[in-house]
């Protein structure tokens, strides 16, 4: 989190990826979704709400982006692929994130305001180059 006070994290624990958060000092501990679907790739915003990603249904390509705060989580945008990874900038305006697609993964990189309805940009590294993480 922004003030070091909280982590969010991915487990296994319930049979499926789900996002926690925690208080580093070990307290506090909380499920942040709420479904049975996948999640994934947390990312604090500088509010100390949480980005992250929950799978649209069971298998899909796609996935919400999700920002949950003191209420229940408030879908922001989809993505056409499965997500990889998540970051936010500082100022809490854009989000990059990288998807996966194929069997031969096929890693596309995102910048995208969080402002809507602002599309995505795709980020094109060097030709061929296989990009399976961005950050801020």
């Amino acid at each position: 989190s922004p003030d070091g006070r909280t982590v969010a994290f991915v487990s296994l624990r319930d049979g499926g990826p789900r996002v926690y958060r925690i208080g580093i000092g070990g307290g506090g501990e909380a499920r942040v979704g709420t479904g049975a679907l996948k999640e994934g790739a947390p990312a604090f915003l500088p509010s100390g709400e949480l980005l992250y990603g929950v799978e649209r249904s069971r298998n899909s390509r796609e996935w919400r982006i999700v920002r949950s705060g003191s209420g229940a989580p408030t879908p922001l945008f989809d993505t056409e692929q499965p997500l990889l990874s998540l970051s936010t900038s500082r100022d809490g305006e854009r989000v990059v994130y990288v998807t996966v697609r194929g069997n031969r993964p096929e890693y596309r990189v995102f910048l995208r305001p969080l402002a809507p309805p602002a599309p995505a940009v795709p980020l094109r590294p060097r030709q061929g180059e296989q990009v399976s993480s961005a950050s801020f």
